[in-house]
């Protein structure tokens, strides 16, 4: 088969050498065959602060190209993306160093009305394995590096926080197979007979612990369950930047040929797929696993994707436990996202040079002559050619994203309003510092036009429910919500709001609290989440969270008696209004209260909410500017 290794490379724990029918670990991030290694370096007192260097000494067997891993355990808890600078033969390179994230094991939790609790996260307890990737594309291919046969130093410096590195490997570079010529190998080969489900919210490792699951109400996505809330699906709004990767794991009993389907949700760029790269057991087998597109389906529309486009792309497993890694790529996109980088950046210089030319201040609207003409192209010769290529460009780049979407690309519609804003601006030379705000420094502007659209191409979120792993013949369960369904799961819900546990805020007694937010339903959520896993179970106090659409319901409600224990989220004028009438708790009243809020927020922020030696009210929000 070619795929029976004789020793692979696993995350984590240590370098395992086996036979290619020997268990695997736990947690397996990235195999590679024992072929492919050329050295392991194991790096002792590898503890490198911010800023500091490690040189490890590596001995380059034969002259060629090779990819470099790196082994490493971070040494601060970090959410942020941690990078280091790589020195090696005089070259310099950046590469991101993820922490490897799970969610804490234990049973699953639920709040008091029996929604799922989404779990704490934790920093993996092993160390972290990843190539030395470029860090400026979105593709996240190893660097290749050229190095001739002899002794070299490679050079590493973490640039976020410490991090202490254990062994470091040469991997020879390979060519990556067609799945034509995997299939060569395979295509003789019976076709599985297990049917598995992957839960894509039942990950094993990511390497961004933003990445999470989330509840999503569609009668479709399963599990489901029209009384309470299931963590059933991965959120799209936190799988989407290039670089972050999740793990999965699941046992196959019967060897043979499998296909893999998705039961997904891509709800942000119509016209556009996004795109995730497929690795088994460590591994792209094939390059159509690289890239794989996820067309566009609506909010909330979830549908299914078979691996393979002209032909379903069939994988060869043999027993045993396997893993499976989705990793988010916008490789397709790469020239194109440069391309607008590097216009605005040009965009910007020339407006700069016409404000230089005309005396315009920051303001372009301002200090222009509307009778005036400027012979603009006796100091800039080259402005109509200029704007010429980048309508052109731009005209390029609507093309190419059609050709990769297959339809009309309709999230990147600003591409084309800027070519007619560079079109007007040709129309009469002399009058076009009158019209620089179609350039540049408007909200409406071409270049303005053009960095709205950047993050656009960026963003690749995807909400996966299901995974399957089957003969990729077997009718797979239907994606699509139906209207029996929607009309069975609304009669339930509709009975279930005269549960009792559904009406526990009629009840108010001393030992639950009446809290009204005025933030979104996404806040007051994470509010009851936080409460019930921390809150009441230290103190015994349940509290009932209400959203409140408008500020003036509150005097209505003092009226009425209905007035709740405390309100968050309230304009700052309120509180003085309310001090003044005696409707609201003084906070003074509590003698640690300063002592306690001093601890952690500057206590000029009460001033606002101060009346009469009282204090009626304590910031949750505190603004300011940064200028960097």
């Amino acid at each position: 088969m070619g795929r029976n290794f004789m020793g692979l490379l696993a995350i984590c724990l240590t370098l395992l050498l086996a036979c290619g029918g020997a268990a695997k670990s736990n947690e397996d991030w990235i195999w590679v065959p024992e072929s492919a290694i050329a050295e392991v370096c194991t790096i002792e007192d590898g503890v490198v602060g911010v800023g500091e260097t490690l040189q490890v000494p590596v001995q380059v067997p034969r002259t060629g190209e090779y990819h470099v891993m790196v082994s490493y355990l971070p040494m601060e808890t970090s959410t942020l993306s941690n990078t280091a600078l790589i020195h090696i033969d005089g070259n310099e390179v950046r590469s991101r160093l993820p922490v490897l994230w799970r969610d804490v094991p234990g049973e699953v939790q639920y709040d008091r009305y029996g929604n799922e609790i989404l779990p704490d996260q934790e920093i993996f307890p092993g160390d972290s394995l990843t190539y030395l990737q470029d860090y400026s594309t979105f593709a996240g291919r190893p660097y290749v590096f050229v190095l001739p046969a002899g002794q070299h130093t490679i050079t590493l410096k973490p640039e976020s926080f410490a991090v202490q590195f254990t062994r470091l490997v040469l991997i020879h570079t390979t060519p990556q197979v067609s799945y034509r010529q995997y299939h060569e190998e395979t295509g003789d080969l019976p076709l599985g007979k297990d049917f598995v489900i992957i839960e894509a919210e039942d990950y094993v490792l990511k390497n961004d612990s933003f990445i999470r699951g989330t509840s999503v109400k569609n009668t479709a996505v399963r599990p489901n369950d029209p009384c309470i809330r299931r963590i059933n699906a991965l959120a799209h709004t936190s799988f989407k930047n290039p670089g972050q990767k999740v793990l999965y794991e699941f046992a196959i009993a019967t060897p043979g040929l499998y296909a893999l389907a998705f039961s997904y949700s891509q709800p942000t760029k119509p016209g556009m797929p996004v795109f995730r790269t497929i690795e088994l057991d460590g591994q792209v087998l094939f390059e159509e696993l690289r890239d794989v597109p996820f067309s566009h389906t609506g909010m909330n529309v979830y549908d299914h994707l078979l691996v393979g486009a002209a032909e379903t792309c069939y994988i060869y497993l043999d027993q045993g436990r396997h893993t499976l890694a989705l990793q988010v790529t916008a490789a397709p996109l790469d020239e194109i996202y440069i391309g607008l980088s590097e216009m605005i950046t040009e965009m910007n210089a020339v407006t700069l040079k016409i404000k230089k030319l005309t005396g315009q201040n920051s303001d372009v609207t301002s200090n222009i002559d509307t009778n005036r003409t400027w012979d603009v192209l006796q100091y800039m010769p080259t402005i109509l050619d200029d704007i010429s290529r980048w309508q052109r460009d731009l005209h390029d780049m609507h093309d190419a994203l059609r050709t990769i979407s297959g339809t009309e690309p309709t999230f990147a519609n600003d591409l084309m309003l800027a070519a007619q804003n560079l079109e007007r601006l040709k129309e009469e030379p002399r009058t076009l510092p009158r019209k620089i705000a179609l350039l540049g420094d408007d909200a409406s502007s071409a270049a303005q036009l053009l960095g709205t659209l950047l993050p656009k191409l960026a963003g690749q979120e995807l909400s996966i429910d299901r995974i399957y792993v089957y003969d990729g013949q077997t009718i797979l369960p239907e994606a699509r919500e139906t209207l029996r369904g929607k009309v069975r799961t609304g009669l339930k819900e509709f009975l279930h709001s005269f549960s009792p546990v559904m009406n526990e805020s009629a009840r108010r007694g001393t030992d639950v609290l009446t809290v009204w937010v005025n933030k979104s339903s996404q806040y007051v959520e994470v509010l009851q989440e936080l409460t019930a896993q921390d809150f009441t179970p230290r103190s015994g106090i349940n509290v009932n969270f209400s959203i409140m659409p408008r500020e003036d319901k509150l005097i209505l409600s003092n009226a009425s008696g209905t007035n709740p224990d405390v309100v968050v989220g309230l304009s700052a004028h309120y509180p003085f209004d309310f001090g003044v009438r005696g409707t609201a708790q003084n906070l003074l009243e509590w003698e640690d209260f300063l002592d306690w809020y001093g601890a952690e927020y500057n206590l000029e922020s009460l001033v606002p909410f101060s009346f009469d030696g009282g204090v009626y009210a304590a910031a949750d929000t505190n603004e300011f500017r940064v200028l960097f």
